[in-house]
């Protein structure tokens, strides 16, 4: 059996031209044993605004989560990345409180 190359054209020939945009953040670990921790996050009550849920998730009632030597990324609507682990030694999950500046109190679960 042979195999043969075929050329695969890359730009189609029918249709209308699409520009589409992509949103992404490259990870650089600084060792190759570095680990990054990816947590789903839920608030209760729902939170729609992007922007909301990041100062709530940021801002929360334990600052000492976030530290200033722990790495993050927050894709302001469900999922965060860590370059350490942010839960509790044996725990699989963390409730994180905050306000918003109308008062309302907000509580946000991340689990593994």
């Amino acid at each position: 059996m042979t195999s043969e190359s075929t050329k695969v054209d890359v730009y189609g020939k029918a249709g209308e031209t699409v520009t589409i945009c992509t949103n992404f953040v490259r990870l650089k670990a600084v060792t190759k044993e570095s680990v990054i921790y990816q947590y789903a996050v839920d608030f209760s009550p729902k939170v729609d605004s992007p922007k909301l849920s990041t100062r709530l998730l940021y801002n929360n009632d334990t600052p000492e989560v976030f530290q200033d030597n722990v790495g993050k990324i927050y894709d302001s609507r469900s999922i965060l990345y860590c370059s350490k682990n942010i839960l509790p030694e044996g725990k699989d999950e963390l409730k994180l409180t905050s306000s918003s500046r109308e008062g309302v109190k907000y509580s946000a679960l991340k689990s593994l």
